[in-house]
């Protein structure tokens, strides 16, 4: 079973020019800030969509790797030099945490 994971980045400044492979990076540099080099190479993803003019991301993922890249996005408040704020939504997850809060 896969879990669809959309994310969007706001950056504290204006930055010109936000390309797809630009947001794709950021999805990269989070799973590799947190886990390493290594353990950020085992946790497994696929682009769905990038949407570079609204700063969105859309992934699946197998759904024992869902709460790792949450974890890594949401933990993530640089890129560069640059402060962010990543926002994460999962219908999925935002479910299994409710069932695990109940």
């Amino acid at each position: 079973m896969t879990t669809k994971i959309t994310f969007q980045v706001k950056f504290e400044h204006d930055i010109d020019d936000i390309s797809e492979s630009f947001l794709a990076n950021i999805l990269n540099f989070a799973v590799i800030s947190l886990y390493g080099q290594v353990g950020g190479s085992q946790i497994q993803y696929r682009l769905l969509d990038i949407d570079a003019e609204n700063h969105q991301v859309a992934i699946e993922t197998p759904n024992e790797d869902a709460s790792k890249l949450w974890c890594a996005l949401t933990l993530l408040g640089y890129y560069g030099s640059t402060r962010i704020r990543v926002k994460v939504t999962s219908e999925a997850l935002l479910q299994e945490i409710e069932e695990i809060m109940v």
